[in-house]
């Protein structure tokens, strides 16, 4: 039997001869018969399993104020928020263990959960507890406004752009999903918070215009408080 095989896109037809039986005197004897015809054979491909992007949980907007507390003085009337950022497992294993160098109160569940869902992203909403009101901003519309990054001028240019439209913020900050130990009394979260250009002092000094950190909060008397933060980078 010979057996040719095509694959073009999701179809696949096999071709093969067929075998045909004769009796004769001496017994039954195969002869081959005619081509069989050609049947295609449909692959239908396996259905998509849409994967639904979880919500924050409640615990996390209490975690995501205490880490935003600072950034808000009495001029500004708005805090833009995007939607929780991820980290990649190396940067996060790295952080983690930074952090429990720095704070060794941190217990080993903290870690371990934070590792587990430093990763994963998840929807915000507006349920912050904050002393201003909060505009969640996804990513994309922030990209926006420094669409035409590489043009000499352009991340002053963004920002002026940012600022016009939300002027009474201090910037863009975004978080990642909150690890905590079992009896949620200690939370791990990240941080990046951006407000301008980089620049550079009169003295000369390289001034920031971004940050991403790793607080550690304690929660003490129901509330959250930070307790550590390890600045990671800074551009």
């Amino acid at each position: 039997m010979q057996v040719r095989t095509t694959l073009t896109g999701l179809t696949l037809t096999l071709a093969a001869a067929a075998c045909t039986t004769v009796n004769g005197a001496g017994g039954d004897t195969p002869k081959a018969g005619p081509a069989a015809e050609k049947k295609p054979i449909v692959i239908q491909p396996a259905p998509v399993t849409e994967v639904k992007v979880p919500e924050a949980a409640d615990e996390d907007y209490a975690v995501y104020a205490a880490v935003s507390e600072g950034l808000i003085t009495d001029k500004h009337k708005q805090f833009v928020v995007a939607r929780v950022a991820t980290m990649d497992t190396p940067s996060a294993e790295s952080s983690v263990e930074l952090a429990g160098e720095d704070a060794p109160e941190i217990q080993k569940m903290t870690l371990r959960d934070f590792l587990l869902k430093a990763d994963q992203p998840a929807v915000l909403k507006d349920r912050f507890e904050l002393k201003v009101p909060v505009r969640i901003l996804p990513a994309p519309e922030f990209d926006a406004f420094f669409a035409k990054l590489g043009v000499k001028g352009s991340c002053s240019d963004g920002w002026t752009r940012f600022y016009t439209g939300f002027p009474e913020s201090p910037g863009y900050a975004e978080f990642s999903r909150v690890g905590y130990n079992p009896n949620k009394t200690q939370a791990l979260v990240y941080r990046a918070f951006r407000w301008g250009c980089p620049s550079k002092a009169s003295n000369g000094a390289a001034v920031a215009g971004a940050d991403g950190s790793l607080f550690y909060l304690a929660k003490r008397r129901g509330k959250w408080e930070v307790q550590q933060r390890l600045t990671l980078w800074q551009g």
